[in-house]
């Protein structure tokens, strides 16, 4: 019985937690039990203390969303209408005169796009048991990729380099990530 739970059990554990943050900001500790109700189920009860501290967090979120949704995407917006690149073309065609400026800026967005669920769920993971450390390094990210997105839209696509340091950032919520991880693990494993 225990077998078939392990594999249900952390993903069970990662929706318990994002629930109770959404529904609760005065929620008090964190603590996770979970006991089967049936062999492919599992309750979950889960308290999680917010501080202060934690809000940091929720404006590196909101400092994310502003860049990436709207500094880069009327970034992108404009470079359209600049270099006439019409919707629904993500990128400009084939032999147009401003293929490389255009494809740089749009490839710019598109890249950081791509890789902000991955920095969303490791900023917020690490982000409730060490806030400030991850919203430090969540600010680091979010700066690499502004300078990312500068030096790539510089339309020399070696330029996109000069934002680099963001993986300084990402290294370190995936070392908080892991280290928690650990932790919430070696009891289950009496390390």
């Amino acid at each position: 019985m225990k077998s078939l739970l392990s594999p249900l059990r952390w993903p069970l554990i990662a929706c318990c937690l994002w629930a109770s943050i959404a529904h609760s900001a005065t929620l008090k500790s964190v603590s996770v039990i979970t006991k089967p109700r049936t062999a492919s189920a599992a309750a979950c009860i889960m308290a999680l203390e917010l501080s202060p501290a934690h809000g940091a967090v929720g404006l590196v979120v909101v400092g994310a969303a502003a860049i990436h949704s709207i500094w880069m995407g009327m970034k992108v917006g404009q470079a359209r209408r600049k270099y006439d690149v019409t919707y629904p073309a993500l990128y400009a065609p084939a032999g147009h005169k401003n293929e490389i400026e255009f494809n740089c800026i749009q490839r710019a967005h598109q890249n950081s796009l791509e890789n902000l669920p991955t920095f969303y769920a490791l900023l917020l993971t690490a982000g409730a048991r060490f806030p400030i450390s991850a919203a430090v390094a969540g600010a680091v990210v979010l700066l690499g990729r502004i300078a990312y997105f500068n030096g790539y839209s510089s339309g020399d696509p070696k330029n996109r380099q000069r934002g680099g340091f963001l993986h300084l950032g990402s290294l370190a919520l995936l070392g908080m990530v892991a280290r928690w991880s650990v932790e919430l693990l070696a009891p289950a494993l009496k390390v």
